[in-house]
């Protein structure tokens, strides 16, 4: 029995022993970045103003690699089925808390399938409407739509927008009908040409065109202002009690990555958020930058996979 006993403890500690090495020598090629969204877009801008400075800090080049489709949902099962040697990692955004809820067909879980990293930071919404329109501010908008119930239309472009927007136009008691459009930039001419009379997006692509008076911003649906439209209130200034939106993002790697590996991308994450550099590129795109913890991730990713479950569920929105 006790040659036993011992047989096993050196067999585990053999296939123990790689792992080990592994986590010692990390990083020693090339990580691959995974985006769950087109090139060119906002998060593949994100991705690559990150990707730089991170390399810099583990001393090793990264790769940003784009997986669009379904909402991020085929990057999240791409970085499940991933090796968890701490080689791929993936900038997962809100939308990896809400697929699991919404689609049928999501083959993954939000936090059992993946090992936290860090957080990276978070974009505030705008509110915005035609400027063809009377409304000036966020409840002149809601009494104009009250005035108007089922006859006005909105735009979304994904999952999280749509719920989203859904959320806040129930808080503000609307009725307006849903038109989807397949990106940010379509949905945006379809309200600057009045096809649409409401939109909420995240907030950097929609600058130029509030500065420009394309669009009119109502709101921001950050807890605070933004500094990239300060003059702009949030929409709890503006008549939405408790009502805040925003999208976040974080880093994420497949499950069962060692300690080690998730120690050192945390630390090479966290001081990544802290250089000017890249506090600038990602102020410029609206983000708001914060790490945090493994753990604290993992608790935050908790509260958001319940959340968006409840609010799937009280929308009727799951999907096939």
């Amino acid at each position: 029995m006790i040659k036993s006993m011992l047989a096993g403890l050196a067999a585990a500690a053999s296939a123990l022993m790689p792992m080990l090495s592994m986590a010692s020598d990390y990083p020693s090629k090339p990580v691959t970045l995974v985006a769950g969204f087109a090139a060119g877009g906002p998060t593949d801008v994100m991705a690559r103003a990150f990707a730089q400075r991170l390399a810099a800090e583990l001393g090793v080049p990264i790769v940003v690699e784009n997986r669009p489709g379904a909402d991020s949902l085929l990057a999240s099962q791409a970085v499940k089925n991933a090796k968890p040697d701490g080689y791929t990692i993936y900038l997962a955004s809100s939308a990896h808390a809400i697929n699991p809820s919404l689609f049928k067909d999501a083959k993954f879980k939000v936090r059992d399938d993946f090992t936290p990293i860090s957080m990276i930071g978070e974009v505030p919404n705008v509110v915005a409407i035609p400027t063809g329109l009377p409304a000036r501010t966020l409840k002149e908008f809601i009494d104009y739509a009250k005035a108007r119930d089922g006859q006005l239309n909105y735009a979304t472009t994904a999952s999280i927008t749509y719920l989203q927007t859904a959320l806040m136009l129930k808080s503000a008691g609307l009725n307006l009908q849903r038109i989807p459009y397949k990106g940010a930039a379509p949905a945006a001419v379809a309200l600057m040409s009045g096809d649409v009379q409401f939109m909420m997006s995240g907030i950097g692509p929609m600058v130029p065109q509030v500065q420009s008076q394309k669009i009119r911003a109502l709101a921001v649906t950050s807890a605070k202002r933004s500094a990239l439209l300060p003059d702009l209130p949030t929409a709890i200034e503006a008549g939405l009690p408790g009502f805040t939106s925003t999208v976040w993002y974080a880093l994420l790697a497949p499950a069962n990555v060692p300690p080690d590996i998730v120690k050192r991308l945390n630390e090479g994450t966290r001081a990544a958020l802290q250089n000017p550099d890249l506090i600038a590129k990602l102020t410029a795109q609206g983000v708001e930058q914060r790490g945090s913890s493994p753990e604290e991730l993992s608790q935050f990713l908790a509260a958001e996979e319940a959340k968006w479950m409840a609010t799937v569920d009280e929308l009727g929105a799951r999907q096939q």
